[in-house]
């Protein structure tokens, strides 16, 4: 938001960047908000803190472990979860996206090849997707742990 706030000159700051902002990104954010006022901001957030309930309850049903142990700093829209021991995560990554086409992305940094993130945000955030990331989660687990490819 601060460079389209610089960008339309918002903050009172001289204009630093020199290209042309991508139309699609503000149809985009146009639309997003549009979907936040038509649910209501109080629902959007309790709708991602369901959903987040939700896979962080299936994901300990599946013997998983968070990767933040403090639920109350866990972030509501991303959920980091640790890569079982003798689990390839590129494997179960790639079974998702080639059977599922659901992206479970590996970690970033310090992180990578040590968890997976799930994201479940926006529109995505409903229970049948969070439904869905346990069910790819959990075959593509049992997927990683196998010597097929």
């Amino acid at each position: 938001m601060t460079i389209l706030g610089d960008y339309w000159d918002c903050f009172g700051n001289s204009r630093v960047y020199h290209h042309t902002l991508s139309s699609s990104l503000l149809y985009g954010l146009r639309e997003a908000l549009s979907l936040i006022v038509k649910e209501g901001l109080e629902n959007v957030i309790r709708r991602h803190q369901l959903c987040a309930q939700r896979l962080q309850k299936g994901l300990k049903e599946l013997d998983l472990e968070l990767f933040v142990q403090d639920e109350r700093v866990r972030l509501t829209t991303v959920t980091g979860i640790k890569v079982p021991n003798n689990v390839n995560w590129r494997r179960v990554s790639e079974y998702a996206m080639k059977k599922y086409k659901v992206e479970i992305s590996g970690g970033l940094g310090p992180t990578a090849c040590k968890i997976f993130r799930i994201g479940l945000l926006g529109y995505n955030a409903t229970f049948e997707n969070v439904d869905l990331a346990l069910k790819v989660l959990k075959e593509g687990l049992e997927y990683g742990y196998s010597s097929k490819l």
